[in-house]
Formats: structure tokens, sequence, C-alpha cells
């Protein structure tokens, strides 16, 4: 993420824009080292605008078979705290069509809104997760 942010400031500046105006939404989850250097991720940058979860690549990453388990549970919940850490909104993972209810249990857990694999799953993240509502509530001092 630091060297991204270094990239956007660069590309600000030879495009006149202020410094910082761009911000950087990360997807956690493609590699389980990513998901343990949360922390860090989390406080590497200020453009940080919201961290996502993406339970399907971790699943595979780990070679996963079922849905849920003790690691991805642990990353789902690693995900919320690093986010509310970094005072950033948490996304959960898209679910698969008829499962939208998992979007209830979603916002229940901490996030503060989720991904749609389908458009029409977007009324059901809606539903749960009202526009304007800010959930997140700021940055810790830790």
């Amino acid at each position: 993420l630091q060297r991204l942010a270094v990239k956007l400031a660069v590309r600000e500046a030879q495009a006149g824009l202020p410094d910082g105006v761009t911000r950087i939404g990360a997807f956690v989850g493609g590699d389980p080292a990513g998901v343990l250097a949360l922390r860090s991720l989390a406080s590497a940058t200020p453009r940080l605008a919201a961290l996502a979860f993406d339970e399907a690549a971790l699943s595979a990453s780990l070679g996963l078979t079922e849905a849920g388990g003790a690691a991805i549970e642990m990353a789902r919940a690693a995900v919320i705290l690093a986010a509310g850490s970094a005072g950033v909104p948490a996304f959960a993972p898209p679910v698969r069509i008829g499962q939208e209810a998992a979007y209830a249990a979603a916002r229940r857990d901490g996030f503060a809104g989720a991904m749609a694999l389908r458009p029409e799953q977007v009324a059901h993240i809606l539903k749960v997760f009202p526009p304007g509502e800010n959930r997140q509530k700021g940055q810790s001092s830790a």
C-alpha cells in the first residue's frame, strides 16, 4: 500500500491534484500473509478508504473445499478489527445468489457494507446497509 500511495502522489502532482485526494480500497484475502499483516496494512497510508474481505480468494489460497472454518472466521474478524482500528469501513465478501441473508450476519459482525456478485443483489445489500448510514466510529488511538 505504501508503494501504491507513493505512485499515486507522483501522478497527482503530475495532474495538478492535491496530495492524497486519491483514496485506496484494499481487498484482503488473496494471500494468508495479507491477513496476518492486516495491522500494518491498515496503518500503512492515510489514503486507505476501506478494507474488503475476499473470502473466496482466501479459501482458494488455503485449499479449503467447504465454506467457513476457523481460518476464514479468524480472517473475517481480523478485517473488521483492522478496519475499525484504521477508522475505515470494512466490506463483507459477496455471497452466492439465494444466500443474501448472509448480509444481515455481516452487519451484525461489524461490516459496514458488502460487495455483490450480481446487480440484482444490490437491493438486498441496500436493505441491510442503507445509503448514507455511516457505521464507522472513527480511528482509535492505538
